[in-house]
């Protein structure tokens, strides 16, 4: 569930909105996944409140990389809320140049392993890859995961699985690794990712 909430003074944190997020009774890697999702929407004014059964520590990395600062709230019934937010500019960073900012680093690929069937002309030998764009889910604010495996699923042999999206989905790596897969990431020149998926 996500939803907009007005609330007053905010210790620690700028802006006056805040986006809740209600990830509890989900499996890993969806909360993480949910969450990078919310912070593509998320303003500079406002303020993501990521409700989860623990404290997220496998996100926390990737919020230092993408330049957010985040507070952890325990509420009583054991559950967590993790607030998070953009950190200010700091004077004399380079504008968009850096981990954290949204923009390439120095390396804009990321391969792990050659792709099968790589002609070497941008296309793969074999059955033609099923493709899955799920830009359109972050932007109406849909969850992806779903769709996601139901594209694995109906994968053929010596079939690759190409995913289109607006962050690179690291926790999703381990979840396809776990399933047999490798992968190669690239980096668009519009600042979005193309992910190749194969079976090792």
């Amino acid at each position: 569930m996500i939803g907009l909430r007005r609330r007053g003074d905010r210790p620690g944190a700028p802006g006056e909105h805040e986006v809740y997020l209600d990830n509890r009774g989900l499996e890993p890697p969806e909360p993480m996944l949910r969450i990078l999702s919310a912070l593509e929407r998320l303003t500079n004014d406002q303020v993501l409140l990521a409700h989860t059964d623990r404290r997220p520590l496998f996100l926390l990395p990737r919020l230092e990389e993408r330049g957010y600062a985040y507070r952890f709230e325990e509420q009583r019934d054991g559950t967590v809320i993790t607030r998070i937010w953009r950190k200010a500019p700091r004077a004399g960073d380079a504008a968009g140049a850096g981990a954290g900012s949204g923009t390439p680093a120095a390396a804009d690929t990321a391969t792990a392993g050659a792709v099968p069937g790589d002609t070497g002309d941008g296309s793969l030998a074999g059955p033609e890859p099923l493709v899955l764009d799920v830009r359109p889910y972050h932007a109406e604010g849909r969850e992806p995961f779903g769709d996601i495996m139901a594209t694995v699923e109906r994968l053929q042999p010596g079939q690759a699985f190409v995913l289109i999206n607006t962050f690179e989905p690291v926790p999703l790596y381990r979840v396809m690794e776990r399933k047999g897969f490798r992968h190669a990431a690239e980096r668009t020149p519009d600042g979005d990712w193309r992910i190749t998926f194969w079976r090792a």
